[in-house]
């Protein structure tokens, strides 16, 4: 497998951290580089994590991720994007100041996870292929930063025009991509 091969799929595997950065930032009750940054950063940690577990991992975890991988990506992300939700509709401006804060590192963490699940079952394949790790893993962390940098960096842009239909719609886009990710997996 050569160094473009491994680019591309990077880039691939980096789109659903663009997507879920891009909500987080929406609803970020502020825009500081240093969230960006940290945001960039557990997510990249969370695909290298999944990556390594993927390749060291082998045909059992792959079978384990292809059963049910979905159903917990669903799950975590439906969570989130429901509690979203459901505060942007319901909670009462003291309350969403006392709620989860979504650029925290623990819902960062659990976001991370929900959208690299994937990168597991990717870090099998690769191994197949006899590649070099730790290539794979600079490759996939610097396609990681730079997509949930720019997502969250955005969202963060677009959620200040948007004000407190911010919220409303990070929980909206966590929510389809949840059920993208279980569709897809029951399709398969």
């Amino acid at each position: 497998m050569s160094i473009l091969q491994i680019f591309f799929i990077s880039l691939g595997l980096s789109m659903d951290n663009f997507a879920v950065a891009a909500a987080a930032g929406a609803a970020a009750k502020k825009s500081l580089a240093s969230l960006a940054v940290r945001a960039a950063l557990s997510f990249a940690a969370m695909s290298s994590l999944c990556m390594s577990a993927g390749f060291c991992g082998g045909v059992k975890l792959q079978r384990f991720i292809e059963s049910w991988g979905h159903f917990a990506a669903f799950i975590l992300l439906g969570y989130l994007g429901g509690k979203m939700l459901f505060c942007a509709l319901r909670c009462g401006e003291e309350e969403k100041n006392s709620g989860a804060d979504i650029t925290s590192l623990k819902t960062l963490l659990t976001l991370a996870f929900a959208t690299n699940i994937d990168v597991l079952a990717a870090g099998v394949s690769i191994a197949l292929y006899k590649v070099y790790l730790p290539a794979v893993l600079g490759i996939l962390a610097a396609c990681v930063i730079f997509f949930t940098s720019l997502g969250f960096t955005l969202g963060s842009k677009l959620g200040a025009k948007l004000g407190q239909r911010a919220e409303l719609l990070g929980g909206a886009v966590l929510l389809i991509i949840a059920f993208k990710i279980l569709i897809e997996g029951l399709a398969r």
